[in-house]
């Protein structure tokens, strides 16, 4: 098809642009199909770092399946290809997501490990985002680890900081989960409601379904 389109690397960003769209969307399968697709369009042009890109965006569907052992395979594949182009601002996510995986797989050792090479390299560039996820993880890991009351204590200080909506119901939401109080549970619901009606995201359902079928 691309062929006939001329633009190939336009047809390949438009591919790579459905997976995400998919990927929003929930329609987890469906997206796979489009990244897969993307990465060969990606192999045939020379395009490493749209390859890790999508190997990314594999993993974390992966991830979302809990299919942890392709989930690991993809970001494994992705931080590698970071590494050899030294692209950090795609580095830093890639770590981060690995380091996140790594946490739901009951291993904060590792987690802390690459997290804490997140955090270094998000902190050099400024990219706000992984900075933000990075030190809610870092958080998470102590709390698992050594102190969890302090723990709690510097997720509620980022209630000061982070005002963003999205920051905002993650705070919530985690503080809930390490809390159990139901204050952070009724401000995320409402924060993760509104975010859901406004982009359609079916992370933020995701989220909204575990928080409301506690009720």
């Amino acid at each position: 098809m691309y062929e006939e389109i001329g633009d190939k690397k336009g047809y390949s960003s438009v591919v790579c642009n459905i997976g995400v769209m998919l990927r929003y969307k929930g329609d987890y399968d469906n997206s796979i199909t489009y990244f897969k697709e993307h990465k060969e369009l990606c192999l045939k042009f020379g395009d490493k770092r749209g390859y890790s890109m999508s190997s990314n965006n594999l993993s974390s569907i992966y991830h979302l399946k809990n299919d942890y052992t392709t989930a690991m395979k993809y970001y494994d594949e992705a931080i590698n290809i970071g590494k050899e182009l030294g692209i950090k601002y795609n580095l830093c996510a890639y770590l981060n997501n690995k380091a996140r995986l790594l946490f739901d797989m009951n291993n904060p050792i590792g987690a802390k490990l690459f997290n804490h090479e997140s955090l270094q390299i998000a902190n050099d560039i400024d990219r706000s985002d992984i900075i933000f996820e990075a030190t809610v993880l870092k958080h998470k890991i102590s709390a698992k680890t050594s102190d969890k009351n302090k723990a709690i204590e510097n997720l509620r200080e980022m209630l000061d900081e982070y005002k963003d909506m999205e920051e905002q119901a993650c705070l919530h939401y985690e503080l809930w989960k390490l809390t159990g109080e139901a204050d952070y549970k009724t401000s995320a619901i409402s924060e993760y409601k509104a975010l859901y009606e406004k982009t359609n995201i079916h992370l933020y359902k995701r989220n909204l379904d575990e928080l409301m079928c506690e009720n």
